[in-house]
Parts: structure tokens; C-alpha cells; sequence
């Protein structure tokens, strides 16, 4: 039985937030810029409102294909979910305003329209939405430079890394809640073998960032570690579809904040 405050840390999904706020300021570190605290936080808390929302809506499919999970089990209640959601949202558009940055405060609020769009329409649109996932949750490298940051070429090669990534891991994760989507909402979802590849794509991306942002022994003991987590998530998380889902956010954690270390030490 896992507490009240860690079933809603799961909701907001804080692997997810915190992987992107790693990315933010990976992207900010490998352009010598340091990333504002205050846009840190802004970016973390509209996403953690808005996957928290996004929750809510897929609670049927979840039902069917995650009953195990926080919300769809009950150990916690729906009315929680939505005060929780619009609290981080409003606190983080409020953390965005007192950047002072126009441009990223135009880009949370749009992120956060994003999440409402999924709930109404995007959901059931398997193409549309795989595609508008890609380019949102990759779009994250780009924070430093809203917020006033310095921009480098290697950012780019950051942004192709969370690319494929992303198209990797939603995917197989789109394959994963198949018979939920099939059994609420007759959505057709991709078959076993493009989640294959999309598992394959995404920890591919995540050697790769190692390769190319990590040497020697940072490089070994990112990927080790990475190694290690996945396959300790892929064993204890229940089912392995939700093990390798986990195992792969982890193991991009790992890798990006070891980057970030290396860089800044």
C-alpha cells in the first residue's frame, strides 16, 4: 500500500516532468546559458497540471488496460486529481509571468491549451496525436532560449535525440493501452510489432545521447546504471509493458542529468 502523497506524485507523472525539466536544462548547460530557476519551475509544475488532467480523461482506458494504477484503483479520488491539476497549472503560469519572459510565458499557456485539446479531441487520433506529442515534449529543449537563453548547434542534436526518443516510447506505450482504447472508445492503436520497434528506437536514443554527450567513464557508468534500472524497473514494476515504459524515462534521467553533471563540473 503506497501512501497518498506517492499515488499523486504518479498521477502528475514526475518521472515525465522530471525527465523534461532535465532536458530543459541539459539544453541550457550545452549552450553555456544557465536556465532561470523561476522558468524551471513554471515548465515542471503546467506539465505536472496538465498530465495530472490528462489522467482524468483516460481514466476509462486506464480502467481496461491499468486498473492497477492510482486513479483507475481508487486510492485516489477523481476530485483530488482536478484540484491538483489546476492548482500546478495556475501556479505555474503565475511562475511564468514573473519571468518576465513573454515568449515562454506564451509557450506554457500554449502547452497548457495543448493538455485541454487532448482531453476534447487529440486522444482518439492515434496519427494526429502521436505526431503533436512528438513535437511537444521535444519542444522543451527550446525553454532556455525562451526564457532569454544563449542558443548552440548542439542543441539540435539534443532535439534529434528527444525526437526519437519520444516517437520511440509513444509508441510502444500507445501499443501497451491498446485493449483499453479498443474496449472504452473503439480507438485502433499500433500492433505488437511497431511497439517493438518504438521500445528498440527509444533506448537506442538513449545510447546515443550517451555516445555522443558522455566520455569515458561517464559514458560506461551512465549506460550502466541506465542498464541496470531498466532491467530492475522491467522485473519489479507490474507487467513488463509497464516496466519497460518506466525503464525507459529512467534511463534517459540517468543519462541527461549525468550529462548535466559532467558539463557543469
Amino acid at each position: 500500500m503506497t501512501s497518498p502523497l506517492v499515488d499523486m506524485l504518479w498521477v502528475v507523472r514526475t518521472p515525465v516532468v522530471l525527465l523534461s525539466g532535465v532536458l530543459a536544462a541539459t539544453a541550457a548547460v550545452l549552450a553555456g546559458d544557465p536556465l532561470p530557476v523561476a522558468a524551471l519551475v513554471a515548465l515542471c509544475l503546467v506539465l505536472a497540471g496538465g498530465y495530472a488532467a490528462a489522467d482524468l480523461v483516460d481514466l476509462p482506458v486506464d480502467r481496461v488496460s491499468a486498473p492497477h494504477r492510482p486513479l483507475p484503483s481508487g486510492r485516489v479520488r477523481p476530485g483530488a486529481v482536478a484540484v491538483t491539476s489546476s492548482v500546478a497549472t495556475a501556479l505555474g503560469l503565475a511562475a511564468a509571468l514573473g519571468t518576465g519572459s513573454g515568449p515562454l510565458v506564451l509557450y506554457l499557456f500554449a502547452y497548457a491549451a495543448l493538455f485541454v485539446v487532448y482531453a476534447r479531441w487529440l486522444r482518439t487520433r492515434w496519427v494526429v496525436k502521436e505526431s503533436v506529442t512528438v513535437v511537444a515534449f521535444s519542444s522543451v529543449v527550446f525553454v532556455p532560449v525562451l526564457a532569454g537563453g544563449a542558443f548552440d548547434r548542439d542543441v539540435l542534436v539534443l532535439l534529434a535525440q528527444v525526437v526519437l526518443f519520444t516517437a520511440g516510447r509513444e509508441a510502444f506505450m500507445d501499443a501497451r493501452d491498446a485493449r483499453g482504447d479498443r474496449a472504452v472508445a473503439d480507438v485502433t492503436r499500433p500492433g505488437p510489432l511497431v511497439a517493438a520497434t518504438g521500445a528498440v528506437a527509444a533506448a537506442a536514443s538513449v545510447v546515443w545521447a550517451a555516445v555522443t554527450w558522455l566520455d569515458g567513464v561517464a559514458e560506461a557508468a551512465a549506460i550502466a546504471l541506465a542498464g541496470l534500472s531498466a532491467l530492475w524497473l522491467t522485473r519489479s514494476v507490474r507487467g513488463w509493458a509497464w516496466g519497460v515504459a518506466e525503464a525507459l524515462k529512467v534511463a534517459a534521467l540517468f543519462v541527461f542529468a549525468t550529462t548535466i553533471g559532467v558539463r557543469v563540473g
